[in-house]
């Protein structure tokens, strides 16, 4: 693992469904010390530079204390609500090449609100991320428990309700092709992802990393509450 490898952390202050959730209590530390704690474990392991991109001064102040340097705040464009991620990884990117004076391979971008994630998922991801020459990025999933060709419907325009995908020859779940749910752990883009006029993470040349292990990310107040059950339930070993 040669490769000049950045690792990206984004921590937006704003939060409609959970106020100021980045810094939110979780089973006895705040949310972002997860990913922080799996960062210096990863230290052990893999040579690369972090970058963290945040628009809000007290996540700022709190990683300061922790004893990582930001060396500049997200600009406001880029931390609105329906900002999309790539954007951000992509000024990241750029900062930090700004910063550190390098160019980068590769960027790492682990998702402070799914931190259910392992030294070994980073590994194995990147390992088969490089073996493929024409893959432009990879990202963690988990195997979804509903399936839209079998029990997902959406709502029509005249108020009734359809399959969201209907083929007349599935009639039962042992039918249904294998979909996975994106479980936004982590992304790992190659230059050419990041250099390209990519505006979505699925591409047309896009790996997976399947987690074998439970992981989700806290949209909801509900998924706070399951994600403290599971560390306090010592449910997920980091």
């Amino acid at each position: 693992m040669n490769s000049n490898i950045l690792i990206s952390v984004c921590a937006r202050g704003g939060s409609k469904g959970i106020p100021g959730k980045n810094l939110k209590d979780l089973n006895g530390k705040p949310l972002i010390d997860y990913t922080l704690t799996f960062i210096e474990k990863l230290k052990e392991i893999l040579e690369f530079d972090l970058y963290f991109s945040s628009d809000d001064q007290q996540i700022v102040n709190h990683l300061i204390k922790k004893g990582y340097n930001v060396p500049d705040i997200r600009e406001k464009k880029l931390a609105k609500d329906h900002t999309p991620k790539i954007d951000v990884i992509r000024n990241a990117l750029l900062n930090a090449e700004n910063h550190f004076c390098k160019s980068y391979d590769y960027v790492i971008d682990l998702d402070v609100t799914s931190p259910l994630r392992n030294v070994k998922d980073i590994v194995d991801a990147f390992a088969q991320l490089k073996k493929d020459q024409n893959a432009l990025n990879i990202f963690s999933v988990s195997r979804s428990r509903k399936n839209p060709y079998f029990n997902m419907i959406e709502k029509k325009e005249d108020g009734y309700f359809k399959k969201v995908i209907s083929k007349d020859e599935i009639t039962g779940r042992q039918q249904t092709p294998v979909v996975y749910e994106l479980n936004a752990s982590f992304y790992i883009l190659t230059k050419a992802f990041l250099e390209g006029d990519y505006r979505k993470m699925v591409t047309d040349k896009s790996l997976i990393y399947e987690m074998s292990h439970l992981c989700f990310d806290i949209d909801e107040p509900i998924d706070f509450q399951l994600m403290e059950a599971v560390l306090k339930n010592n449910l997920f070993q980091f």
